[in-house]
């Protein structure tokens, strides 16, 4: 021990001595570190850690899959939920189900929207989870005129209660607002629930993630809706099931279904996706893709520290050798060599866990809440493991070479100071690194490329509407003042009129579903003429009123805009009109224009007349990654919520006050909630944050690539002009020019760097391949940008090869044989 504190005594006063390269060093180890750890971290919450659920791995989500339309991801109806409770005990220990709802919370200062879900009273038994305070629901609270239970989830009881134990058995007021999914399982307006437990925190799952009260459905065995969807379901196997054996034993109660409804379950089949993949399949290969980014600017880094070591080697030579003519011996000397790195990984790795930290809390701040479990993600215990094991694998890779070459010298030749071969062994390792780390760099690059132009081209997507200057808001009617759809239809029109009324607006209108809002409706459509009932299209569809596509400023293509006598009802369409998306004419009027064309849109339980196809407008992206798909638009004021889209001649912001005040002054009970400009609702959704995010990083491994491999060739051109002094003066004295040794150097450098791009061209061929499934409006294969990467690098390299080059050139003669 007293050996070894003298060896890091003495790599410390060795480090100070060279303050520029200990800077280095470490700044470059800590951001190998610092990225490393700080993308292990995202990787350990969102990938590693379990779900907060008892045994997750028996867990699976039920989805109905329809194989027509290509749809992999449609929820089931209550009855059909209540089918597999029933029939699929053979695989199942428990089936249960969520569904959303919307509450505003009454008896404050004023109305507030609060996220609420309906859940089957098993579900949180099924997940194995505990209540943090309280209990959870039972059996009777599921039946009709019993229910009245609420659980508030840990965030909302802290937000609104202030963590208040007395809780529990407090009264909440709610307002069931009209968008609950279905109307049988719709709880009376305006109920007094009473709060019986609080769940734990952390409680993220892929049902519904935000939710701040839950309520137990409430619905009678005869009123269970048959053709509604809405449910999320959520089944438990049986031990020793797997999920493909209960697919295949479920399929027959699907095919039953199926028989009982065929209109709406005419090509569904049923898919189990087990939970973990449910909630975060998606997101491994990207979070992947950033670990293998990671490991290659630690290789990287490794590199040039490895290569700025040998050439400290070729400074301490003397030093060295002198030690070991003394009587050190080669084991004495690589300890030592070895802790003087071992020192610089220590310093680099202190420095890597203050970036990873401040890292991970800035992607906390500002990273995409779409990740599950993204608040949870911080510097813990593995993640302190995972720097020390990735320190210690540095400084082995970064160590080991140069301590090595720096134990087994020449005696001789060092004794005598002659310069070494240019070309031994030595040389050709550090040759070999700096071609490395060149072909790395040029990898990263052209995968930070092609991401970043991946960002770029959905930020630039024609989203078939102009998000510029337009206000938007959500407005859900209470069940229990809006029931009637004249009285909906009274209040919507009466707001969108003296919204028009304000000065400065241009057009507004309003929709049931919006762009960039995760939700969809589909119909089957009938198209007069056409006998082929088994084989019905299925298109998007949407509830708008007259000046909506003004207000998102949509291009009406053929035909016109609604008007007032075009006015219908989704559930009573006596009269009525609608419009068709551009890609919905191509698709069902090929060659033709569809204007005048009679449909029939086969709303479930509902039969409703042919209305006339008025007009035909472009096609808009409901998400920024996915392709329009063909759309029918319905217009109508009865919509149970709407968001408005407002459009204004100048700073739309500024109308969120006189909004708010109008929807106050026709109902003081009503809340408007998700207020925001288009254009904010499309820079904070979820796709185009995971978009930057991940371009954001994979540039920031670009930069360091690029300054670290700009800083190797250096170092590489500057230890060979060292150990070449002698030659390059008998080269001068023999008559050599300046401008022949400059290019000599720069020769060689630019020799390693061709070198390096022919390896890193063929790598990132593969990777650009691999990272195709990410990409959004570019292909993987990017020429031009790998030729502008290619410039890049090509003037770092030759910056880097100039002061060697030009310090070659100044070699004295006289001096470099003298030395000799």
């Amino acid at each position: 021990m007293s050996h070894f504190w003298q060896d890091v005594r003495y790599s410390f006063r060795l480090l100070r001595r060279r303050p520029l390269f200990t800077a280095f060093a470490v700044l470059a180890t800590g951001l190998g570190i610092g990225f490393t750890v700080a993308v292990f971290s995202i990787a350990n919450a969102v990938l590693l850690h379990g779900l907060p659920v008892a045994e997750e791995d028996r867990l699976v989500m039920l989805w109905e899959q329809d194989l027509a339309s290509d749809r992999d991801r449609i929820t089931l109806s209550p009855l059909e939920l209540r089918a597999y409770q029933q029939a699929g005990s053979a695989v199942f220990e428990d089936v249960a189900g969520v569904e959303p709802a919307s509450f505003t919370l009454l008896g404050r200062d004023l109305p507030a929207e609060v996220d609420g879900a309906r859940a089957s009273v098993n579900l949180f038994a099924l997940l194995g989870v505990r209540p943090e305070l309280g209990r959870l629901f039972r059996p009777e609270e599921e039946r009709p005129g019993r229910g009245g239970a609420a659980l508030l989830s840990y965030s909302f009881w802290q937000s609104h209660f202030g963590a208040d134990r007395g809780v529990l058995g407090r009264t909440l007021l709610l307002e069931t607002s009209l968008t609950a999914a279905h109307p049988a399982t719709r709880q009376a307006a305006a109920e007094a629930f009473t709060v019986v437990g609080v769940l734990p925190p952390g409680l993220d799952l892929p049902l519904y993630a935000n939710v701040d009260v839950w309520t137990p459905t409430a619905a009678a065995a005869g009123e269970l809706p048959r053709h509604q969807g809405g449910v999320r379901a959520l089944g438990r196997l049986r031990r020793g099931v797997t999920a493909t054996q209960a697919a295949a034993a479920v399929a027959p109660i699907a095919r039953h279904l199926a028989q009982e409804d065929p209109e709406r379950l005419r090509n569904v089949s049923m898919a189990l996706i087990p939970l973990r993949e449910e909630e975060s399949g998606w997101l491994r290969p990207k979070i992947l893709s950033l670990l293998a980014g990671v490991a290659m600017l630690l290789l990287i880094v490794c590199a040039n520290i490895a290569n700025l070591l040998l050439g400290r080697v070729e400074e301490r030579r003397q030093e060295v050798a002198v030690r070991r003519a003394l009587g050190a011996g080669s084991r004495r000397l690589l300890r030592q060599l070895l802790t003087e790195s071992g020192v610089l990984g220590l310093l680099g790795t202190a420095l890597g866990l203050l970036f990873a930290v401040t890292g991970t809390r800035l992607f906390v701040l500002f990273g995409p809440s779409r990740i599950p479990r993204w608040q949870q993600i911080r510097v813990d215990g593995p993640a302190l493991g995972v720097a020390l094991a990735t320190a210690l694998l540095t400084v082995l890779l970064f160590g080991i070479m140069p301590a090595l070459q720096a134990a087994r010298p020449d005696l001789q030749d060092v004794l005598r100071r002659r310069g070494g071969d240019a070309g031994s062994s030595g040389n050709r390792a550090r040759r070999l690194l700096v071609a490395a780390e060149i072909a790395l760099a040029f990898l990263v690059c052209t995968s930070a490329g092609v991401m970043a132009k991946s960002a770029l081209a959905m930020q630039r997507l024609d989203l078939g509407f102009d998000p510029r200057h337009v206000l938007t808001a959500r407005i859900s009617p209470a069940r229990a003042r809006y029931a009637e759809r004249e009285r909906r239809a009274a209040f919507f029109q009466s707001l969108l009129e003296q919204v028009r009324a304000l000065p400065g607006v241009t057009a507004a209108g309003g929709i049931n579903i919006p762009p960039l809002m995760d939700a969809n409706l589909f119909v089957p459509v009938a198209i007069e003429g056409r006998a082929d009932p088994q084989h019905l299209p299925v298109v998007r569809l949407r509830g708008v009123t007259p000046g909506l596509f003004g207000g998102l400023g949509m291009r009406v293509l053929a035909g016109r805009d609604f008007v007032a006598a075009d006015l219908g009802d989704l559930g009573d369409l006596h009269h009525g009109a609608v419009v068709v998306s551009r890609s919905m004419a191509r698709d069902l009027w090929p060659g033709r224009s569809p204007l005048g064309a009679r449909v029939r849109l086969m709303l479930p339980d509902r039969p409703t007349p042919l209305v006339p196809v008025v007009g035909v407008v472009d096609d808009v992206r409901q998400w920024l990654d996915g392709l329009p798909a063909p759309t029918v638009y319905l217009a109508s004021y009865s919509q149970s919520a709407m968001t408005l889209a407002i459009r204004t001649a100048a700073d739309p912001a500024a109308l969120a006050g006189p909004l708010r005040r109008l929807v106050f002054a026709i109902d003081p009970s009503q809340p408007v909630f998700d207020l925001m400009t288009m254009d904010r609702r499309m820079t904070t959704s979820s796709t185009l944050v995971q978009g930057r995010f991940n371009a954001g990083l994979m540039v920031a491994f670009a930069v360091a690539a690029l300054a670290l491999g700009g800083l190797g060739i250096y170092a590489v051109a500057a230890y060979a002009v060292v150990r070449r002094r002698h030659e390059l003066g008998v080269r001068m004295a023999l008559g050599a020019r300046r401008g022949q040794v400059q290019g000599m150097i720069l020769a060689e450098g630019l020799r390693l760097f061709a070198a390096g791009i022919a390896a890193g061209g063929l790598a990132s061929l593969a990777a650009t391949r691999m990272l195709a499934s990410f990409l959004f409006g570019v292909t993987a294969s990017q020429p031009l940008l790998a030729l502008e990467i290619l410039a890049v690098l090509a003037a770092i390299t030759g910056a880097a090869l100039w002061l060697p080059a030009a310090r070659a050139s100044a070699v004295d003669p006289a001096v470099a044989l003298r030395h000799e």
